[in-house]
């Protein structure tokens, strides 16, 4: 236990966690009080815990006067699907099986590579507002890739963020890259388009799509270019660590399928 550690009138010690989901002290069946115990908070000031959740896989361990805060945002405690809001997912759980939870109930808008190409069926021919949200597992962590396409100002959002802490986050970077169509000559000596940025920390309020102005934005008619006969948009999203471009660490078959992203209006 650490700080606050709550007290029943008889005096038994119960964690303030346990505190507020029982009626009665799970000791003597007596009545809770509102005295802490001020002596036992002293004490575990001073010695140093283990994260609660190290049964998860968290090694963070501090002592008593610091661990409650890292447990209050520890990555490896209880979380709600990030599909929550977007596809109005109940599922809560820990990390440790948002995986195998993503995989089977939203593969068409989960993966698993540092580097993946997508393709955005018929992206010419869209003619109402739309986005896509897309997790990706990399690097044992998860990032969200969104983009939008406001039809009635044929401006697009593009922006990968990353699902963790502000102090995480600037481990990491992206890159999306629009590429040509090898089979058309319509643009003889337009180059592929790419952008680059580091990954921005997602914000609580997981319905938010874009983070102040940290986001690409292009219009619609440059886009149509790079589509193919059919006019469908090809993009690749690639994540890199630590500063360090090495295509080895986000490696990609070069006859992989392109996958389509579940649309969402």
């Amino acid at each position: 236990m650490c700080s606050p550690i709550r007290q029943c009138k008889t005096g038994h010690s119960i964690c303030d966690q346990c505190f507020v989901r029982i009626k009665k002290c799970p000791k003597c069946r007596g009545p809770k009080s509102e005295a802490r115990s001020f002596t036992l908070e002293a004490i575990a000031s001073r010695i140093q815990l283990p994260c609660r959740y190290g049964n998860m896989g968290c090694t963070y361990s501090a002592k008593g006067d610091t661990i409650a805060s890292h447990e209050k945002n520890c990555r490896y405690g209880p979380i709600f699907c990030p599909f929550k809001t977007y596809d109005q997912c109940t599922w809560s759980g820990y990390i440790a099986k948002l995986k195998n939870h993503c995989a089977k109930k939203h593969r068409n808008n989960f993966y698993s590579r540092g580097k993946q190409k997508f393709l955005a069926k018929n992206f010419n021919g869209i003619k109402s507002y739309h986005y896509i949200y897309v997790i990706i597992h990399a690097y044992d962590e998860y990032f969200r890739l969104t983009w939008e396409l406001d039809n009635t100002t044929g401006v697009t959002k593009w922006a990968l963020y990353y699902m963790g802490t502000e102090e995480m986050s600037k481990k990491f970077f992206y890159k999306i890259e629009f590429p040509l169509d090898p089979d058309s000559r319509k643009h003889e000596g337009t180059r592929n388009l790419v952008w680059m940025s580091p990954c921005d920390v997602l914000p609580a309020d997981d319905s938010i799509k874009f983070v102040k102005h940290n986001y690409l934005m292009l219009q619609r008619k440059l886009l149509n270019t790079y589509c193919d006969a059919n006019g469908d948009l090809n993009y690749t999203a690639c994540i890199y660590k630590d500063d360090n471009i090495d295509e080895s660490e986000a490696e990609i078959d070069s006859d992989s399928e392109l996958l389509p992203a579940k649309f969402f209006e």
